[in-house]
């Protein structure tokens, strides 16, 4: 099945602000960094585990870090996300790009 870029927009994740998450992330041999999965914590307190089925691209940002634009399933339905890796403060957040 072939997926616009509104057709992934999240109904489910509110990324319309600047999210701070956590995220499980893997690192090779060459030190760079794959994230795997984050959790969500939900506006009513509920939290899901959300795993990370591809990253689209990475693309380097010289005021804090790197951005990682990737394809999430939540709800059986697949979305794509923008998680940013910030170098300085060492936190990820979640948001549109």
């Amino acid at each position: 099945m072939i997926f616009t870029h509104s057709d992934l927009i999240s109904d489910t994740l509110d990324v319309s602000q600047n999210t701070v998450i956590p995220v499980i992330c893997s690192y090779n041999t060459k030190g760079e960094c794959r994230p795997i999965c984050f959790r969500y914590t939900f506006q009513n307190g509920d939290t899901e585990k959300v795993s990370i089925d591809r990253i689209e691209y990475t693309k380097p940002n010289s005021v804090f870090g790197t951005i990682y634009r990737c394809v999430v399933t939540v709800a059986g339905a697949q979305r794509y996300v923008s998680l940013y890796y910030h170098d300085k403060t060492h936190t990820w957040s979640l948001r549109n790009t």
